[in-house]
């Protein structure tokens, strides 16, 4: 499962589902601007990965105006998914790399990859 938080993608694959998915909670800017939030509980399982990223991420940009996009993230994720969360981080650089071309860098590229150890 996926967590968004507000404009930041926060990603979760979970190994036992073999799947990724997108979960909106607007987090970030509510704690920010000090208004009440919602808590959710996501169960990680072991094995699962964690991937906190800023919105720099997927909004990243090609010469073209396209953006990187929360789809391309996750197939690269999904992809990596048996390598280390070091190797993670490095696909997706180098994906970000290659999509975004000679285009300028207009935010932050921020990217943390967690995982949850087999028990």
């Amino acid at each position: 499962e996926v967590l968004h938080l507000y404009r930041e993608v926060n990603l979760i694959y979970s190994f036992s589902e073999k799947r990724a998915a997108l979960l909106d909670l607007e987090l970030v800017a509510k704690l920010t601007l000090q208004l009440p939030y919602e808590t959710a509980m996501v169960d990680i399982q072991p094995g699962d990965c964690l991937i906190l990223c800023s919105d720099g991420v997927p909004d990243t940009q090609n010469e073209t105006d396209g953006e990187f996009g929360e789809g391309r993230l996750t197939e690269i994720v999904q992809a990596a998914r048996h390598q280390s969360s070091a190797e993670i981080v490095s696909r997706v650089f180098d994906a970000i790399d290659q999509f975004a071309g000679a285009a300028p860098q207009f935010d932050d590229i921020t990217l943390m990859v967690l995982r949850r150890l087999r028990d």
